[in-house]
């Protein structure tokens, strides 16, 4: 690699938004209120956001540029989410991305010396659910009422109503499946107790000691 010869191909009207948005993010955003959700949507529209109606985003969430993003009605994006919106990122009606997921939309062509940057969208339909600490790269496509698991690493695109997880995320099972995911017990093999022959002696049923003691 020569990152020396990395150069940045957002635009400076670009750059200017971001260090905007980022005084904005850190103080009015971030400092409000968790329940203030209309507040943090209004600030997120002023900067380009497009957000529809009853959507709730959480204080300590992170957007990177506020016109590449979409959420639509009753959209929830939860506490220290990170939203990297290089390119741009929707998020359908009725879904969620739960605590401290990553939405990353871009990444880094390291094939070539100086990693030029590659920006991909992200689309989520309705009805879904990110749970936890998931990852999402760029160019996925998440269709309508999947779930994607606690931690996954998602690098493929996610087919309708099934539930995904692991690293990489593969699928686990369909929406609406009641099978009971479980890991089978395992009973511990005990292993023989040897005892002296006085330890046999105090362990003899009592009307064995007679035949013993002579």
């Amino acid at each position: 690699m020569r990152l020396q010869h990395f150069k940045s191909e957002l635009s400076f009207n670009h750059k200017v938004l971001r260090l905007v948005w980022g005084i904005v993010s850190a103080t009015l955003f971030r400092c409000s209120p968790r329940t203030f959700h209309g507040w943090r949507c209004s600030l997120l529209r002023l900067f380009g956001a497009r957000i529809g109606k009853h959507v709730r985003v959480y204080n300590t969430a992170k957007v990177f540029y506020p016109p590449n993003l979409v959420l639509k009605d009753h959209a929830v994006i939860g506490c220290h989410v990170e939203l990297y919106c290089v390119a741009p990122i929707v998020i359908g009606s009725n879904s969620m991305v739960s605590q401290y997921s990553y939405l990353c939309a871009g990444s880094h062509d390291y094939n070539q010396p100086h990693m030029p940057l590659i920006a991909s969208p992200i689309f989520v339909g309705k009805q879904v659910w990110v749970c936890a600490k998931a990852f999402v790269g760029p160019g996925i496509s998440i269709a309508d009422r999947a779930v994607v698991a606690a931690c996954a690493v998602v690098t493929k695109d996610v087919a309708s109503k099934t539930v995904v997880g692991g690293n990489p995320a593969k699928f686990i099972k369909t929406v609406g499946d009641s099978t009971r995911n479980s890991i089978a017990p395992t009973t511990p093999k005990k292993s023989p107790q040897l005892l002296s022959p006085v330890g046999a002696a105090s362990f003899a049923p009592v009307g064995a000691d007679a035949e013993l003691v002579h």
